[in-house]
C-alpha cells in the first residue's frame, strides 16, 4: 500500500517493480482506495507531471476478496466477477497485497524492505543515520543541540525563580515551589524550541526521512508533501518516559499498583501523546531553505550508503550512529 502523496514517477516505479495491475492507496493510515496502472496514461492526458501526486488518479471502489479465501475462491470470484485483479484484505479491512491470476499460482515472493532511517534536528541543519553511517551535519552541531537544549531550560529554571523572588514570601518556602517551577522551566523550554528555527529543521528532517523510506525523490516539490510527523521520533520516547516517571514519582496509592498503572498508561498513549507533541510543539512545517539543506543531508546519505561498506550494527553501533550521545555532551558540557 502506498500513500495518496506518492509522486506519480514512484508509482509508476512500483507498478515496474511488481508487476500488479493495481496498487492499494492509503491517505492519513486509511485505506483510500485503488491506483490502476492504466490511471498512469490519463495523468499525462490531463496534463499532470511525473512529480504530481497521485491522489486525483484513485479508484475508490475495488473488487474485494478476504486473505482466508482459497487460491480456488479467489479464481472464481475472478471468473464470475469478470475482473481483472482482487483486493486481500484481512479481518479488519486492512489490504494485504493484489490477487491477480498468475500470483495466484505463483511462489510467494518476500518483501523488500529498505532500511530505516534515523536523525536530528540540529541549529546548523539535519543529521541522518541509517544506523551505522551519518551523513549531514557534523558532530560539533549536535554538540551544540545539547548545549542549547540544556541552556534553554535553565532560562526557563531562572525565569521561574525570579517570579517566586518577586512574589510573596509564602511562595518562596511554599512546597509546591520546586514542582511548579520545574514545570515552568519546561513549558518555558517547549515554547523556545516551538518558535525558534530548531522546529522548521525537525520537521524537514522528518519529511527527508519518510521520502527516504518511500523511495521518493529527493526534490522540493516531492519532500514538502511527506508528512511532517514521525512514528519513531524521539518525541514519542520522551513522551513516554515522562508519562511513566510522573505516574511513578506520584505519592498516591500503593506502589505496586501505581508502578502497574504507569506501565498500562505508558504503552497505551506514549505513540498518540507523542505524535500529538510533534504536531503542536516539537516540529512545524519547514521553509523551503530548511526542506533543501534537509535534502542535501538525505542525498549525502544515500550517496555514502552506495559508496562505503556497511557493517550490519549492534545496539551500541546504533546508539553511537543516532547522534544522542553527542547531544548528551554538550548537555553535560553546559553544566561546566
Amino acid at each position: 500500500m502506498i500513500p495518496a502523496e506518492t509522486s506519480i514517477q514512484r508509482a509508476a516505479e512500483h507498478f515496474h517493480e511488481l508487476g500488479v495491475p493495481a496498487i492499494p492507496v492509503s491517505e492519513e493510515g486509511a485505506l483510500l482506495g485503488v491506483l490502476e496502472e492504466d490511471a498512469l496514461i490519463h495523468a499525462y492526458e490531463r496534463g499532470l507531471t511525473s512529480g504530481d501526486p497521485i491522489r486525483e488518479l484513485v479508484k475508490h471502489t475495488a473488487s474485494v476478496i478476504s486473505a482466508r479465501a482459497s487460491g480456488a475462491e479467489a479464481l472464481r470470484f475472478l471468473a464470475d466477477n469478470q475482473v481483472p485483479y482482487l483486493l486481500v484484505v484481512d479481518s479488519l479491512q486492512v489490504p494485504l497485497g493484489i490477487a491477480t491470476p498468475s500470483r495466484l499460482a505463483a511462489a510467494p515472493q518476500i518483501a523488500y524492505r529498505p532500511r530505516m532511517v534515523g536523525g536530528m534536528a540540529t541549529p546548523a541543519g539535519v543529521y541522518l543515520t541509517n544506523g551505522s553511517i551519518g551523513a549531514g551535519v557534523g558532530p560539533w552541531a549536535l554538540v551544540a543541540t545539547g548545549v542549547l537544549m540544556f541552556l534553554a531550560f535553565v532560562v526557563g529554571g531562572l525565569l521561574m525563580r525570579a517570579v517566586f523572588n518577586f512574589g510573596p514570601e509564602e511562595w518562596f518556602t511554599a512546597s509546591w515551589r520546586f514542582p511548579v517551577e520545574n514545570a515552568g522551566a519546561s513549558v518555558f523550554f517547549l515554547l523556545a524550541l516551538r518558535f525558534s528555527p530548531l522546529a522548521g529543521i525537525h520537521g524537514a528532517e522528518h519529511k527527508v526521512v519518510h521520502a527516504i523510506e518511500r523511495g521518493e525523490a529527493l526534490e522540493p516539490d516531492v519532500v514538502k508533501r511527506m508528512p511532517r510527523l514521525h512514528p519513531r521520533c524521539g518525541t514519542n520516547i520522551a513522551v513516554g518516559a515522562m508519562l511513566f516517571l510522573s505516574i511513578q514519582g506520584a505519592g498516591f496509592g500503593d506502589p505496586e499498583l501505581r508502578l502497574l498503572l504507569a506501565i498500562v498508561v505508558t504503552l497505551t498513549l506514549w505513540r498518540p501523546l507523542g505524535m500529538l507533541m510533534q504536531h503542536v510543539v516539537t516540529t512545524k512545517e519547514p521553509t523551503t531553505a530548511q526542506v533543501e539543506s534537509a535534502i542535501v543531508s538525505g542525498k549525502m546519505l544515500l550517496k555514502r550508503v552506495q559508496t562505503e561498506a556497511e557493517s550490519q550494527p549492534n545496539i551500541l553501533r546504533r546508539l553511537a550512529a543516532s547522534g544522542l550521545f553527542q547531544i548528551m555532551a554538550g548537555a553535560i558540557l553546559a553544566q561546566i
